[in-house]
């Protein structure tokens, strides 16, 4: 298991920002290595992004539950919620030990747009939720149809989530099992800051040897088993 600060360390190491018997720094508040430590974490932050877009990163999932509030439409996600799991996302009722009621909340077709044309009061219908949706706006939020009433009150409501892996603060655990697979990101994030430290394009890292061979070597270490390597027909 590494962590943000390991990640920091070896990504100056590799560029000799930290040489021979120089410490690892201790903090991101490190002042002798200021504006070198904001450099990598940028890169470490942005490799991160671009593994995540590529579907290179697996997602890592997490439960995180709902309690109705009678009169209540809208509520909060968990912090680090991304997105929800499965083309077909679900809330399932639970009880208060956790096991399921058998009873889901499924997604409205079209989402909100299409209920808004469909059902003109579905902000004000009250009843026990059939239907979820999620609201546009900035904060990442789930709205229910109809709208929780009494008879609702206190039914929680458990959903399966991607959870961000985004690395943010020292001690944020790299998404990363094996020492291997840190290696090879780290190459490849070193490789991120060396271009944003001698200020060249990050565009040029599409056309970097050394940047594209990590990033395949990491994407191979992440495959969770091999395929097949033999194309064509069989002849026995």
């Amino acid at each position: 298991m590494s962590f943000f600060l390991d990640t920091v360390n070896r990504v100056l190491r590799t560029n000799g920002l930290l040489a021979d018997d120089d410490d690892d720094i201790t903090s991101f508040g490190d002042t002798q290595h200021k504006g070198t430590i904001q450099l990598a974490k940028i890169a470490i932050q942005s490799s991160i992004t671009e593994l995540t877009a590529d579907r290179i990163l697996p997602a890592e999932e997490a439960d995180d539950t709902i309690t109705y509030v009678s009169g209540t439409r809208v509520y909060n996600l968990a912090t680090d919620y991304v997105r929800m799991i499965d083309e077909n996302p679900f809330f399932l009722e639970i009880d208060g030990s956790g096991l399921s009621q058998n009873q889901t909340v499924n997604h409205y077709p079209g989402g909100e747009s299409q209920l808004r044309r469909d059902i003109l009061d579905y902000r004000d219908q009250p009843g026990k939720p059939r239907w979820f949706y999620f609201p546009k706006n900035t904060t990442k939020q789930v709205a229910f149809y109809q709208v929780p009433d009494a008879s609702s009150d206190g039914l929680i409501q458990r959903y399966t989530y991607e959870k961000s892996i985004y690395p943010q603060t020292e001690g944020d655990t790299m998404p990363f099992s094996t020492d291997q697979e840190h290696d090879a990101f780290s190459n490849m994030a070193a490789r991120y800051f060396q271009f944003l430290l001698t200020k060249q394009p990050v565009e040029g890292l599409l056309q970097d040897t050394v940047y594209q061979s990590n990033k395949a070597s990491l994407a191979n270490l992440l495959k969770s088993f091999y395929g097949t390597t033999r194309y064509g027909y069989r002849y026995t």
